[in-house]
């Protein structure tokens, strides 16, 4: 069975005690815990370690990965445009984003807003993604 995007983070912050009902199934989704990282996803490994240094964490989950994704591309297109506050030159830097670097990727987004961008299928084991094969 596969399940899509986002499952193992919706099972982890909202159906934590069934977690062990998903082992052994396949999930699509943009990363995986074995996966490698890019420059900019190494930068974002460390300080998220640094953070939290001989603290308890929460396992992290693709909702927090895509937001750091998001604010960086965001601060991306806002260094693009002449006028940081211009929402129509923010807007079209968005949507001419070309291989962006993200944390295990490049994204491109093109003018109707659509990302382009390798998704990971991985098997689910222990609350944990562990990587099968990136797909372009």
């Amino acid at each position: 069975m596969m399940g899509s995007d986002g499952l193992i983070s919706t099972m982890l912050t909202e159906h934590k005690k069934q977690l062990s009902l998903l082992n052994g199934m396949l999930a699509i989704d943009f990363f995986s815990h074995e996966m490698g990282l890019t420059d900019f996803g190494e930068k974002v490994k460390d300080a998220y370690h640094s953070k939290y240094k001989g603290k308890q964490r929460a396992t992290s989950t693709t909702y927090g990965a895509l937001g750091v994704e998001g604010y960086a591309l965001l601060l991306d297109a806002i260094n693009r445009c002449k006028d940081p506050t211009d929402r129509e030159c923010i807007n079209l830097q968005i949507r001419s984003t070309k291989n962006f670097s993200g944390i295990m990727g490049n994204i491109t987004i093109g003018l109707d807003g659509k990302a382009q961008r390798a998704l990971c299928i991985n098997s689910i084991q222990n609350g944990l993604s562990e990587f099968i094969v990136k797909v372009y």
